[in-house]
Order: C-alpha cells, then structure tokens, then sequence
C-alpha cells in the first residue's frame, strides 16, 4: 500500500491537563511544512496550522490505506455489508466474517463473467449451497435452472428474483426444484 504508516508514526504522548500521557494522533503530513515560504518564519501562522494536524490526521491515514477499505480480505468487518451491496451479495446469510469475505471475493471475480452459464451456475450455487444444473428448455431460448434440495433458507421468489438479474436478457427460464 501506498504511504503504509507504521502505528508509532500516527500516535504521539503527550501529557494531558492531569499530568497524564494520553496520545494525540500525529499528522504523516504537517500542514505547516507546506505553507508558503511567506508563512513559514510566522510564529502565529505555524502554531495555527499546526493545531489541524491532530484533527486531519485520521483523514489522511484513511486516505492513505483508501484501497484496502475496498479489498474483501483488508476490509473492516463493519465495511463488508457495504461491500457486499456492490456486488449484489446478502453477507447476513453467513455469519463469520472469514466466510463473508470470501463469498464476496468470489462473487466480485464472477462479475466479470456475468451471463455465461458458468457463472450463472457458480453464483447459485453459491446462493443456495446445492447443486446447480442449467439445461435448455423445450421452448426457444429457454433455460431450465435445476437445484438440489434447499435447506429452507432460500425462496422461491429469491431464486427466481436473482437468476432474472445474472441469465442473459433475452433468455426465458424456469426453475426446477428438487424435493424430498
């Protein structure tokens, strides 16, 4: 990563009104250091400046590390919700976060194969935690999407809801559910 910052750099101690150490994040780039060179001999202007280091460093540490709040695997736990809506994934359905994050990981690389049957199978699968099976139906451009047994968790109306959004538009389909 860009501009990686090790944690000593981002925290500095200082005493607080108590005499007590408390620590105050420490800006990777003071804003007094790029005034311009008629502010720099200013003793105001620098000590004014100075006092948004604390305040902007979280920003600048987050804008540092921006990439790995996108990436599944570096993610915050709390951000992999969000990451999931991107690519159309509901993340409650599994409840460990190691599990979330590589439903989402391969859900992301499937995109890119959105339509082909494959992916189609792949992101049911997936979905649904059975076995998949696409078929062409009877009818022209028709497309008979077979599960094995669900285990309840999943709808009807959900399945048929997410095979209209990832098939190829112009194909019909029909689901076909194992029972028993």
């Amino acid at each position: 990563m860009r501009g990686a910052l090790e944690l000593e750099q981002l925290v500095h101690a200082r005493p607080d009104e108590d005499g007590e150490a408390c620590t105050v994040p420490v800006s990777p780039r003071s804003i007094a250091a790029q005034l311009p060179g008629l502010y720099q001999d200013d003793d105001f202007a620098q000590r004014f400046v100075s006092g948004l280091d604390p305040v902007l460093a979280p920003v600048f540490v987050v804008l540092d590390c921006l990439e790995a709040y996108f990436d599944p695997d570096l993610a915050p736990t709390d951000f992999l919700a969000w990451i999931a809506e991107w690519v159309g994934v509901d993340p409650e359905r599994i409840p460990d976060p190691a599990g979330q994050r590589a439903l989402i990981r391969e859900t992301a690389a499937l995109l890119s194969q959105q339509g082909m049957p494959a992916a189609l199978e792949r992101q049911l699968a997936l979905h649904t935690g059975t076995d998949v099976q696409l078929v062409e139906g009877t009818a022209p451009y028709e497309l008979v999407v077979r599960l094995g047994r669900l285990d309840g968790s999943v709808d009807r109306s959900e399945l048929e809801h997410m095979v209209s959004r990832l098939k190829p538009a112009h194909l019909l389909h029909r689901l076909e559910i194992a029972t028993g």
